[in-house]
């Protein structure tokens, strides 16, 4: 049991419940060690709060000690750090877990039930490791967490319907949900951190309501003061063009858990662990504040551009997926190499990531920029050159703005041996930006168009950038791809 004046170790103090949790633990007189990957920039000590990088060991000798820990963080990486937590003399521990234990175990998405498998190993690292040193332990596995605009759920559907008058639905979309407020997180780890009664034991926290994803849904178009409309994808059409798109090579692994889960319920019993830390959570009513972070230059933030570009992203892979599976079949058959061809790119801050293409020219083609080589049509196949025509080669980089590589809009990435466009892209600020699908250069003249007069363009969209112009940029987009202008090869 904790007691006022007591230092508090925390690890992953800057994530979504850590500052609510450090107002918790200043209101009660606690002084607190806050580990985190990014400590702010403030002096060290401030408020009884000292700031520490999570991967620095501290010196046993030192003022670091502590019997008490709170996790915050992934709980997978804990296990690291147990050799440092015995040092600084642990005798309790408090860890966030996950319900995703148990919704994604099953999951036919690969990474959905990898997370599942992680969290269920990390959970049993964390109890032999406690139970081997007789150190008490309690995991907290709360449901869908949200609050501040931070979390990937809430917030995120908050930042799509920012964009977009109506929010696409697989079915009735009446799988039940518990979100839980990160201030409510926060009681329960405090909770659960002064008292010995849940020790040594799993607790499942839950918000205090249980609703359908489509109400939940309703309930952030009211906040923003917008009328719910929906768009609804027929089950069995979607079952069909995922199970297809689990066959096609490279679409096989895209994140579809989460539409799928749409109609599955994700509901647990909360009501025992309230009543054994004595916190009474918050029904679903998020205020705007809860929902997203505005940027005060652009009107949103990347958080709802992200948002934007998952959504669009995922419905237009389920709407392509056969056309898609058509086309890998045609340029199989075509020629002899693989259906993608990867290229080296350069993404946001000039990271290097690799960027899919239906492929369009022979195997052994010069790895240049296409307006760079002589006579580019010898290397160009036959359906290749229709691909680039209609400019379908460009479809699989959905998978990139999938990955986060890339936006829908946005500078086109260079590759990564363009150092004239690399160079002045950097030189004005456009490296700042995640590149696009399509973008303002593309739309006002794409391969006719000279270096500088491209960079000129970027530098345009960086200073204009927001979400109607992203809208006139997709609609210009189609129209030039429609009358095929702007495209040398």
């Amino acid at each position: 049991m904790t007691t006022p004046h007591e230092t508090i170790a925390l690890i992953g103090a800057r994530s979504l419940a850590g500052d609510f949790i450090l107002d918790l633990l200043r209101q009660k007189g606690c002084s607190v060690i806050a580990y985190s990957r990014s400590p702010p920039g403030h002096p060290a000590n401030q408020d009884h709060i000292t700031w520490r990088p999570v991967l620095a060991c501290p010196d046993p000798s030192n003022k670091d000690l502590s019997a008490h820990w709170i996790s915050l963080a992934p709980i997978w990486v804990l296990p690291d750090y147990f050799d440092w937590m015995l040092s600084c003399g642990i005798r309790k521990i408090v860890a966030l877990g996950s319900t995703s234990i148990e919704t994604k175990s099953a999951s036919l998405d690969k990474g959905d039930s990898s997370i599942a498998t992680r969290l269920k190993s990390a959970e049993q690292q964390l109890i032999a490791w406690a139970s081997q040193y007789n150190i008490d332990w309690v995991i907290l596995r709360p449901t869908l967490i949200y609050g501040k605009g931070r979390d990937a759920n809430i917030s995120r559907i908050a930042g799509f319907l920012c964009r977009s008058p109506v929010f696409p639905v697989i079915g009735a979309a009446a799988g039940l949900r518990q979100p839980i407020h990160a201030e409510d997180v926060a009681r329960f780890v405090f909770a659960a951190l002064r008292s010995n009664k849940g020790d040594r034991a799993i607790h499942t926290i839950t918000g205090a309501e249980t609703l359908s994803y489509r109400e939940m849904v309703v309930r952030i178009f009211q906040v923003l003061g917008k009328k719910p409309r929906f768009i609804s994808i027929p089950q069995g059409l979607f079952d069909k063009t995922t199970a297809l798109l689990r066959r096609t090579p490279f679409l096989g692994s895209l994140p579809l858990g989460m539409l799928e889960r749409m109609n599955t319920d994700m509901a647990f019993d909360g009501e025992k662990s309230a009543r054994l830390f004595g916190v009474s959570p918050r029904p679903f009513r998020p205020g705007a504040s809860d929902l997203m972070k505005v940027d005060q230059k652009t009107g949103v933030d990347g958080h709802v551009k992200r948002a934007f570009d998952l959504s669009v992203t995922a419905l237009a892979l389920l709407l392509l997926a056969i056309p898609l599976a058509i086309l890998s079949l045609l340029i199989k058959r075509s020629s002899a190499g693989p259906v993608l061809y990867w290229s080296k790119r350069i993404g946001k801050n000039n990271h290097v990531f690799r960027m899919p293409k239906f492929r369009t020219m022979r195997t052994g083609s010069p790895e240049v920029a296409t307006h760079l080589i002589d006579n580019p049509e010898q290397y160009v196949t036959s359906v290749g050159r229709w691909l680039r025509r209609t400019s379908l080669d460009e479809l699989p980089q959905l998978w990139s703005v999938l990955r986060g590589d890339m936006s829908l809009v946005g500078p086109r990435p260079a590759l990564y041996n363009q150092d004239d466009l690399i160079q002045l892209r950097t030189a004005a600020g456009v490296d700042r930006l995640t590149p696009g699908l399509t973008g303002w250069a593309q739309v006002n003249g794409r391969d006719e168009l000279p270096i500088p007069e491209k960079v000129r363009l970027d530098v345009e969209y960086l200073q204009r950038r927001s979400f109607w112009f992203d809208i006139k940029i997709l609609f210009l987009t189609a129209i030039r791809v429609l009358k095929k202008q702007g495209i040398r090869h």
